[in-house]
């Protein structure tokens, strides 16, 4: 569900034309979602390092 909801962040970068999601760290999931069940997230985009030029890390709070 995060990587879906990670599409809707609506973040360009001049140049780039792909991205991979690597992952998620220290997520924790307090309970099970039912199926039907609706969901919404809220995001923060807390810090983005580029790592190499054009490749970039990107800290997000959820």
């Amino acid at each position: 569900m995060l990587s879906y909801f990670s599409e809707s962040y609506n973040l360009l970068i001049e140049g780039i034309y792909m991205g991979v999601n690597k992952g998620f760290d220290k997520v924790r999931f307090v309970a099970p979602v039912r199926v039907g069940s609706k969901i919404r997230c809220h995001a923060t985009i807390m810090e983005i390092t580029e790592k190499r030029p054009g490749q970039f890390d990107f800290k997000v709070e959820v």
